[in-house]
C-alpha cells in the first residue's frame, strides 16, 4: 500500500469537512491569492490565471502560460488558429495537506475542438526551467509534488459526495470532481 493511502484515510477518520471548514479560517489557507505574488515573482514573463473554485475542489489552482503572448484562456481558441499550439503548467495546491499536483499541457485545435494534453514533464526542452522553477517553489515550502502513479490510487473507506466509486487520491485531496486528468 502506497503510504499517502492510510495519512488520507486517517485525515477522513478525523472528519475533514470539519477540518476543511476550519481551514477557512486561516488567511494562509483561505485566501486564493495568497500564492499569486509568489508565483508572479518565479515567472515574472508569464500570465498566471487563479482557476481556483472552492465548491467542490479542495486545493488552490493556478494555470501559469507558458507562450509568449499573454492571452488567457478566454482568447486561445483564436491565438490557436495562427499557431499550432499553446502551452501552460498547472499548478494545484492541496488546501488539506501540504501536496501538490502540477501538470503541462499542451492546447490545439483538431476540427475547430480543442484537443488538451497533459504530462508530467514539459513538452518542449525550453520549458525544462518552468519545472525546476516549480519544484523550488514547492521544496521551499514544505509541499510535496504528486504523480500519477499515486493519484490515481482508490482510497478505501473514503466517501465523498460527487464520487460514486470510490475516490482517488486526487479525488481526496485536489478535487470531488471529475476532471480532465484520469483520476
Amino acid at each position: 500500500m502506497h503510504p499517502i493511502i492510510p495519512q488520507i484515510q486517517s485525515l477522513y477518520e478525523r472528519n475533514v469537512e470539519e477540518r476543511f471548514g476550519a481551514l477557512y479560517t486561516s488567511q494562509y489557507r483561505a485566501d486564493s491569492t495568497y500564492w499569486i505574488p509568489e508565483l508572479r515573482t518565479r515567472f515574472a514573463n508569464c500570465l498566471i490565471e487563479n482557476e481556483t473554485d472552492l465548491n467542490y475542489a479542495k486545493c488552490f489552482s493556478y494555470k501559469i502560460n507558458l507562450v509568449d503572448t499573454n492571452i488567457g484562456w478566454n482568447q486561445q481558441h483564436e491565438y490557436l488558429k495562427n499557431h499550432p499550439f499553446h502551452y501552460w503548467l498547472e499548478i494545484q495546491l492541496s488546501i488539506l495537506e501540504p501536496y501538490a499536483m502540477v501538470k503541462f499541457e499542451r492546447d490545439r485545435l483538431v476540427d475547430e475542438k480543442l484537443a488538451v494534453e497533459f504530462r508530467d514533464s514539459p513538452f518542449l526542452p525550453e520549458h525544462a526551467n518552468y519545472e525546476a522553477t516549480v519544484l523550488a517553489f514547492l521544496a521551499e515550502h514544505g509541499i510535496q509534488r504528486l504523480y500519477d502513479d499515486a493519484l490515481c490510487l482508490p482510497v478505501p473507506g473514503v466517501e465523498l459526495e460527487l464520487q460514486e466509486d470510490t475516490p482517488s487520491v486526487y479525488n481526496s485531496l485536489f478535487e470531488d470532481l471529475s476532471s480532465f486528468f484520469p483520476y
